[in-house]
């Protein structure tokens, strides 16, 4: 994972040299990986300055820029470091005194402006820090969307003054524009190129659904070696049709049984949440843990909505869509924050466009951008359904008719025709014995819970508790997703919790 600092003086000689010393102490809160495995360069120009840390191999800065993610072909860097978002791989581009995002977003790009300094970076806590001299500052009202759906459905963050550079934009003096998305070239011919440049024998995460096959096509047509690794016992439905997939592309093929279920600690798994996504992840969601970094590239089916119409898959009526996602549980915010998400809903029509790019400008954007962070600080994460070209070439095709999920099917049985037949879906075969269901634990309530929700003064400027009560009772948390999502804004909003002294 690498972290980037761009820092540039709106007059040359002001503000640059603090805010720097800033930066330096701050990196410990909003870098997700032990000091000690972390490098630091620097590049200074007259009045500007790019600051990188990593705990990647080999340098962060490479001819006065920052890459930030994963170029498909490594000799692309030059390119890259130019300012080509065109490339093949999953990235975002920063100099000392400019930004950019990928089509998707998904590496991202965070930036605060102040009556001295222009400041953009890839975390958006270190940003925030940077701009307010080691001060952590809220906008409560920005997350009155991370209480209802767990992520952001806006440019807004969890701090003040801090926004995310939308997908496919740059930002130079403060000053945000779209750039042009590249020519598309052909769907299948920029899956096989997003991997092509991957050297060693690959590990993939192949479940029995259409994503991870399709992935595994894509490596077999380009050639490269791989190993496909399935969770599960061995009479689950995704373990045998893996097992098939892999038979048939003659590759090797892990099982690995699943761990007995224990429960977390809720303030630890809470706090590690939002030190890893910085409060724009719910702790519902099972963010990967930190390991040491592993060179081996890893593949997995993440993004694969993308080229199945995101939002508009399995979707009858786009008016109760878009309204869900913006106005669902608004009867629990004050009259404020509900007031805030009708602002936001109002510019969006329910239309199938409107719904593709909401998916891929907050579920991919915003959503798996912040999640993206427990993966990417552990290993190299090759993500094709990311990659700049594939996105272009997808965003060609009518989202209708990716809706339909014969986009999918038609690619997997041009890479891979071996494919073509082996059924799809983790579901139990009929005449299999009913299978008994893992109790989730985060659907138990909890003590820890409720003081978290309910004992919050600044939750309640944004969430009516008398509306949340009901919900933390019971044998089982009847919505335990907006559980999660209140304990995590509540914990977030704790004063002081990651101030860094000036």
């Amino acid at each position: 994972m690498k972290v980037f600092l761009a820092i540039a003086a709106k007059v040359r000689g002001t503000g640059v040299e603090r805010a720097m010393a800033v930066a330096r102490r701050s990196i410990g809160a909003a870098f997700p990986v032990p000091a000690e495995e972390v490098t630091h360069e620097e590049w200074r120009e007259p009045g500007a300055a790019l600051l990188a840390w990593t705990n990647e191999p080999g340098p962060a800065i490479t001819y006065a820029a920052g890459v930030s993610g994963y170029l498909a072909d490594p000799r692309d860097l030059p390119a890259a470091a130019a300012g080509d978002l065109g490339l093949g791989g999953c990235y975002s581009l920063f100099t000392c005194r400019s930004a950019a995002t990928g089509p998707t977003g998904a590496d991202p790009v965070y930036h605060a402006e102040t009556p001295e300094l222009h400041v953009y970076g890839s975390r958006a806590l270190l940003v925030h820090l940077v701009a307010t001299g080691g001060r952590v500052e809220h906008d409560p009202l920005a997350l009155q969307s991370m209480v209802r759906q767990g992520y952001f459905l806006s440019d807004e963050t969890p701090f003040a003054g801090v926004r995310a550079l939308p997908p496919g934009h740059r930002i130079t003096a403060g000053r945000a524009e779209p750039y042009g998305l590249a020519e598309p070239t052909d769907l299948a011919s920029a899956l096989v190129a997003s991997v092509r440049g991957i050297e060693g024998t690959a590990r993939l995460t192949l479940t029995g659904g259409r994503d991870s096959r399709l992935i595994a096509a894509t490596l077999h047509a380009a050639g490269i070696p791989f190993t496909a690794v399935t969770y599960g016992t061995q009479d689950n439905p995704d373990v045998i049709l893996a097992r098939k997939v892999a038979r048939r592309l003659r590759v090797d093929h892990q099982v690995i049984a699943p761990k007995p279920v224990t429960p977390d600690d809720t303030a630890t798994r809470v706090a590690e949440v939002l030190r890893t996504c910085e409060g724009m992840t719910s702790a519902y969601e099972n963010v990967a843990p930190h390991t040491p970094f592993r060179a081996r590239p890893s593949l997995g089916g993440h993004g694969g909505e993308i080229l199945r119409g995101g939002f508009l898959l399995g979707c009858q009526d786009h008016r109760r869509k878009l309204d869900a996602l913006f106005l669902g549980n608004l009867d629990l915010l004050t009259a404020e924050a509900a007031e805030h998400a009708r602002g936001l809903a109002e510019s969006w029509q329910p239309t199938p466009e409107t719904l593709d790019h909401l998916y891929l400008r907050y579920r991919v954007g915003r959503w798996h951008a912040a999640a993206r962070a427990g993966i990417q600080r552990s290993g190299l994460r090759i993500q094709p359904f990311l990659d700049h070209r594939v996105v272009t070439a997808a965003l060609a095709v009518d989202p209708a008719e990716r809706a339909t999920q014969g986009l999918v099917h038609g690619l997997i049985a041009e890479l891979a025709p071996a494919l073509a037949r082996v059924p799809f879906e983790a579901r139990r075969w009929p005449w299999s014995k009913p299978a008994q269901k893992t109790p989730d634990w985060r659907s138990e309530p909890g003590d820890a819970l409720k003081s978290a929700i309910l004992g919050s003064r600044e939750l309640a400027a944004i969430v009516r508790l008398d509306r949340v009560e009901p919900l933390l009772y019971g044998p089982r948390l009847p919505k335990p997703a907006l559980v999660w999502h209140l304990a995590t804004v509540a914990t977030l909003l704790r004063p002081m919790r990651m101030a860094v002294a000036a």
